[in-house]
């Protein structure tokens, strides 16, 4: 289950309505990893590749949804924004992942929806530097 809340103004009012949700109800499919502490979890597939291309994917699919859904916000450069996850330079990360994670932030449905770290890639350390050009 996935805890979900809806924002709803009524009459100058904020009400906030939350409620559990199933992991398909978002779209998520169990055979696609899952969520664990509220992060979407996919499974790695083996196949790797740069951290650059790791970032660009993943940010590019952020940023165009914000613009999609006309959010105000930012989000973290490349390659910081993976390397926040693990502090390693210049690793690989999972082609898989990052795939799955690009197609979890376009399902987003609100600006709520679209933080960055609910989305875990899976990154390989142990192949520093290789992930850098």
């Amino acid at each position: 289950m996935v805890r979900t809340c809806l924002l709803t103004f009524v009459a100058s009012s904020l009400l906030v309505a939350c409620g559990e949700a199933e992991t398909s109800e978002l779209g998520l499919s169990s055979g696609s990893g899952g969520m664990v502490d509220n992060r979407f979890k996919p499974n790695p597939t083996g196949v790797r590749t740069t951290e650059a291309d790791a970032c660009g994917q993943v940010s590019k699919s952020i940023i165009d949804r914000q613009f999609a859904l006309k959010c105000i916000g930012t989000v973290q450069q490349c390659p910081a924004m993976v390397r926040s996850s693990y502090g390693t330079q210049c690793m690989e990360y999972d082609a898989g992942t990052v795939t799955a994670c690009v197609e979890y932030f376009k399902k987003a449905k609100t600006c709520d929806e679209l933080v960055p770290g609910d989305c875990v890639l899976v990154g390989y350390p142990d192949t520093a530097p290789l992930g850098c050009p």
